[in-house]
């Protein structure tokens, strides 16, 4: 606290101070400016990846922040500080662009090279969302093949980015490491709207750090979900109200508001941002009646509630209408309040715990630079700052306020235009606050952009080795090839999602019932189920990878002791073994190869 003071009053007086000579003179020295630099980007990354701290993530993340600022202060101070007109050096545009570039495509290569472990995989939500898009991509029906109770298929409520997906599977190839390659090429699409809001509210330079600080952010979040969907129909409409707020014409409000509503096709949680919209466009309209003195309607506002409206409306017939019992069913258990919330709601300390947690395991270096962004757009207080911020406080505020549920690490991608836009005038604005909007700038803010940035490349390197190194997914992928070359062609499977990655076939269908019946109204249940699918061969990966609480496990009990099923093989991989049991013996297999003191029948955790 005492180093905050006089750091503070140091900063805030450093305008009425002269350099020390010996600064000025070690200051002509090119290697005096590089020793600082590396220095201050050592000491920076030696914070965020290799000092251990205690306390809260919350802690961690304000002392790490903390620390950040006062390098970054101190490398300012040393090369920088009350320069000369002629030792101030400016850049043109063209060299931050091949900065920016630089930084993007080293992004790019560690995206490409960790991409199918790099978010760790989500097995229960992630893969769920990649069978479907595998589905649509070998069949062209939206629904799932590893779900027998939900046949026949197409189940109508799945979200309609799985088809756009799809078809890209179609193109080139259906494995996991293709899917996520699709899905970031898709959000991918967000950027040029990114810049081109950033080059409105802020200028061309803020506008391309917001794309380079984007990217970084979309890499840790690149999980196969739909929810890119929103962070992109939310970057389109920050493009559009920026294009909309100067014109009275009706269409452009309109379009506005059908952009946003859209984003539901990414995820529900949309109506955070339209509602921070619609909010937006109502103080205006407050705001001008004042002004002149008088009441009017405003045509703006109305015309963005009915874009909204006739979104809302395609969506509804899409998803609801042809399949209504399935709809309502979601909606009544998944809406603010629903039937879903009496068991999984969280305290309002306990959501914001949650968020932080991901925030930190997921971007703990680009939070800092993100709250440092909502504390200069706070300061300067602007029109595009006004924006941001209305955007940031009135979601955090609704989903803190209506959503029961954890806050998921792919939840992140949804405010991704935010972010971004609040990084990258953060960036722009390091050194340079008065000619922010200037598309060259001077050495100083590049500098220590790149310091940011590269620091930001090596938590992301870091953080992608450590989701590279997962015993578990290696276990049950070795699992799965041996698998895949052993299984009867013809044989219908039932087995744990997980070995899905490596079979991939429509005659796999998944041991687990869909993640909770709040979602789907299932059309098979417990003994039907299996009479249904009807499987030739069962996969038993014992309580921990089957979990229980998604298996209907009686039924299944039931069904194999009925059918007669023997223990035919046993794989093990690390401390998993996958015990195969058929009602047939294969040719060429013999009963219990492979099987160490197992005997025949269902195991006991099944039976319970």
């Amino acid at each position: 606290a005492i180093i905050g003071v006089i750091g503070t009053y140091v900063v805030y007086d450093l305008d009425e101070r002269t350099p020390p000579g010996l600064l000025k003179v070690l200051r002509r020295y090119t290697i005096f400016s590089l020793a600082v630099v590396v220095i201050g980007t050592f000491a920076i990354a030696t914070l965020w990846l290799w000092m251990p701290l205690n306390g809260t993530d919350f802690q961690k993340e304000l002392l790490r922040g903390y620390l950040t600022s006062a390098i970054l202060t101190a490398t300012y101070a040393a090369l920088y500080w009350r320069e000369s007109a002629q030792e101030a050096r400016r850049l043109s545009y063209p060299v931050w662009v091949i900065a920016g570039a630089v930084v993007a495509l080293l992004t790019l290569l560690v995206a490409i090279h960790y991409l199918d472990r790099f978010p760790r995989l989500n097995t229960i939500d992630e893969l769920q969302n990649w069978i479907v898009q595998w589905t649509v991509a070998n069949t062209g029906m939206l629904g799932s093949a590893i779900y027998r109770q939900m046949l026949p298929m197409p189940v109508v409520f799945y979200d309609g980015p799985h088809l756009l997906l799809g078809q890209l599977l179609k193109l080139f190839g259906d494995s996991f490491w293709q899917a996520r390659v699709a899905r970031l090429l898709l959000a991918c699409l967000a950027l040029p709207f990114i810049y081109l809001s950033g080059k409105r509210m802020y200028g061309q330079r803020a506008g391309l750090l917001a794309v380079v600080f984007a990217l970084i952010i979309i890499i840790p979040t690149n999980f196969v979900r739909p929810d890119f969907f929103l962070g992109l129909m939310l970057s389109i409409d920050i493009y559009l109200y920026l294009r909309a707020r100067t014109t009275r014409r009706p269409w452009l409000h309109f379009l506005t508001g059908l952009v946003l509503a859209f984003g539901i096709e990414g995820h529900p949680l949309v109506y955070r941002f339209g509602i921070a919209l619609a909010l937006i466009y109502l103080a205006r309209w407050c705001s001008e009646m004042v002004q002149t003195r008088r009441f009017f309607l405003d045509g703006r506002f109305f015309a963005l509630g009915l874009g909204a409206l006739t979104a809302i409306l395609i969506w509804f017939s899409l998803h609801i209408l042809p399949d209504f019992q399935q709809g309502w069913h979601f909606i009544a258990n998944y809406m603010p309040g629903g039937h879903a919330s009496s068991y999984i709601s969280n305290p309002l300390t306990q959501l914001l715990g949650f968020q932080l947690e991901v925030w930190a395991a997921t971007s703990p270096f680009e939070v800092v630079i993100i709250s440092l962004g909502v504390a200069l757009a706070i300061w300067q207080h602007n029109d595009g700052d006004r924006l941001l911020l209305t955007l940031l406080f009135v979601s955090e505020f609704l989903l803190i306020a209506t959503h029961y549920y954890f806050y998921r690490d792919f939840y992140q991608i949804h405010s991704l235009p935010i972010f971004a836009l609040l990084g990258g005038r953060f960036l722009a604005d390091l050194s340079d606050l008065r000619g922010a909007r200037e598309s060259s700038g001077r050495l100083a803010g590049l500098v220590m952009a790149c310091m940011i940035l590269c620091v930001s490349l090596a938590v992301m390197v870091q953080n992608a080795q450590a989701a590279n190194d997962d015993p578990i997914r290696d276990d049950f992928t070795a699992i799965g090839r041996q698998l895949k070359t052993d299984l009867p062609k013809d044989a219908v499977v039932v087995g744990n999602e997980d070995y899905f990655l490596e079979i991939r076939s429509m005659n796999y269908y998944g041991i687990q019932t869909v993640t909770t019946p709040n979602w789907f109204l299932m059309k098979y249940q417990g003994d039907a189920l299996w009479e249904v699918t009807k499987p030739d061969m069962i996969i038993l990966s014992g309580d921990t990878l089957d979990i229980p609480k998604y298996t209907d496990t009686a039924s299944l009990s039931a069904y194999m002791s009925e059918n007669a099923f023997q223990l035919v093989r046993c794989y093990h991989s690390g401390s998993l073994v996958a015990d195969v049991y058929a009602k047939q013996i294969p040719a060429g297999w013999t009963s219990n190869e492979g099987c160490q003191g197992l005997e025949d029948g269902v195991p006991p955790w099944l039976e319970k």
